[in-house]
């Protein structure tokens, strides 16, 4: 049973870094679409994308995780013995604040503002400034995530002794 936690565990953390390798590309669209209306759309692909893939995979992981750590007695946020999984579990609860008080409610109110622009009378232009300003913080916050889980990857696989 602990071997399918573990392959459940590294597919949804695939599946994690599969999102942020997504985000990138469909930010470099945008980019090219910016004054047209074709960049609206696509911000609003790119936070669905956000919200369905980054909610199932981080469930996921922590389900997976925490079951994975529960049946092979590993402790949790063991520092003083497995420092590398106590940092993986703290790093994680940084991932997990950072999606909860920023992440979510900011993507709701970036969709409603994708709603509002799609329908208005400006649409044709693209996005405002002030869903570029915010799309473009919603990015630069999941790139942190993303240095994150890479760093949870690189500590899960290598289990430093430090």
């Amino acid at each position: 049973m602990s071997t399918v936690l573990l392959i459940l565990h590294i597919i949804f953390a695939g599946t994690w870094i599969s999102l942020g390798i997504a985000n990138l590309i469909i930010a470099g669209q945008a980019a090219k679409q910016r004054g047209t209306f074709a960049e609206l759309p696509t911000m609003k692909i790119q936070a669905l994308l956000g919200r369905v893939l980054g909610s199932v995979s981080g469930i996921g992981i922590l389900l997976t995780g925490g079951a994975y750590v529960g049946m092979m007695h590993l402790g949790w946020f063991p520092f003083g013995t497995l420092n590398w999984l106590a940092i993986k579990q703290l790093d994680f609860v940084i991932l997990l604040l950072l999606s909860f008080a920023i992440m979510i409610p900011k993507g709701k109110k970036i969709d409603v503002m994708i709603a509002s622009e799609m329908a208005g009378t400006n649409a044709s232009k693209g996005a405002s400034a002030e869903l570029r300003k915010a799309m473009g913080m919603m990015r630069s916050i999941g790139s942190l995530m993303m240095l994150l889980v890479l760093l949870n990857i690189i500590l899960g696989e290598w289990k430093p002794d430090f």
